[in-house]
């Protein structure tokens, strides 16, 4: 059983990138040039949040809160609604900077007691 949670760990990229091509104008060159850097960014923060909530951890261990919250803002970027794909993205983002901020107060205070 974990051999087949790493291998859907490690593969999550080959299908997450097509869902997102068929989902958002990712494939669609004619459009704007906006469209599709929105495309890559909401598919950039979908492998972000699927990772660290199946991972269950970014920069250090998350909360079961924060992996929950990560699943249904990796689900709100499958959503074709700009203010939903806002909010998801917004909350991926928030997770993640707060994460990294953990583990910088981790690191230093793991410093001071070495």
């Amino acid at each position: 059983m974990k051999s087949a949670v790493q291998a859907f760990k490690l593969a999550q990229g080959f299908f997450i990138i097509p869902i997102m091509m068929a989902f958002s104008g990712l494939i669609w060159m004619e459009g704007k040039n906006v469209d599709f850097v929105v495309a890559i960014v909401l598919t950039v923060g979908l492998i972000v949040a699927f990772a660290g909530c199946i991972e269950g951890r970014l920069a250090t261990k998350l909360s079961l809160l924060s992996r929950i919250v990560l699943l249904v803002s990796a689900f709100a970027m499958l959503v074709h609604q700009p203010y939903v794909n806002t909010v998801g993205l917004a909350l991926i983002v928030m997770i993640t900077l707060f994460n990294i901020r953990s583990s910088k107060n981790e690191n230093a205070l793991a410093s001071k007691v070495i």
